[in-house]
């Protein structure tokens, strides 16, 4: 389904600061979620697939940086700016090394968060465009059969048809046919197309 509103996920303890950003998302058209703590996101599913998560690293039911890196085993780590009124080096490298968008160390400028945030939202975008890409040629693979993936692999590789024919043992019409099946399931207008298609699997 289609999202029509960005969701911005903040998780902070302090109220003041909290409801002050909540405010700024709100204004700019954003639709937001915000909790105190790391054990109320959690229990709220509807708030794991967000689009930015803005998130405090000190919390007093947990750490940022390990729910972070919670939900990224899960592999639902949505684009995460850190924030932290005791941001350290330390910290910073290590909230990159484990895949945050940004970090800002309180008190942060209204405009910066937002650049931010419009960065990490343009970012989950492209991302669910990528998993979308990549289940549709999931899809258009899972539809061959066992011999037109053979085909294909070899194909992909650039092998021509009479080599293809003596790997497999079979006729250079049959692998034609193959190759013809395996080009119209995958959507496939030539070998470059192909290629470029096969490639999304890849990231």
């Amino acid at each position: 389904m289609k999202k029509t509103q960005p969701l911005v996920v903040v998780i902070d303890d302090d109220d003041t600061v909290r409801d002050a950003v909540c405010h700024l998302i709100a204004s700019v058209g954003m639709k937001v979620l915000d909790y105190p703590g790391c054990r109320p996101f959690l229990a709220d599913k509807h708030a794991h697939d967000c689009d930015c998560l803005v998130l405090d690293i000190r919390l007093p039911d947990g750490n940022g940086l390990t729910l972070h890196q919670q939900l990224a085993a899960r592999g639902q780590a949505p684009p995460v700016i850190f924030i932290s009124a005791h941001g350290d080096i330390p910290m910073v490298v290590q909230a990159m090394r484990q895949g945050a968008l940004s970090f800002l160390e309180k008190p942060f400028g209204s405009q910066a968060l937002l650049d931010h945030i419009h960065e990490a939202v343009a970012h989950a975008a492209n991302r669910r465009r990528e998993r979308a890409s990549r289940a549709t040629v999931e899809a258009r693979v899972a539809s061959l059969t066992p011999r037109e993936r053979e085909v294909m692999a070899l194909v992909a590789r650039g092998t021509p048809n009479k080599e293809i024919s003596r790997l497999l043992g079979i006729s250079v019409r049959t692998v034609e046919h193959h190759r013809a099946s395996m080009m119209n399931k995958m959507r496939a207008v030539s070998l470059p197309r192909l290629v470029n298609v096969l490639a999304k699997l890849d990231r």
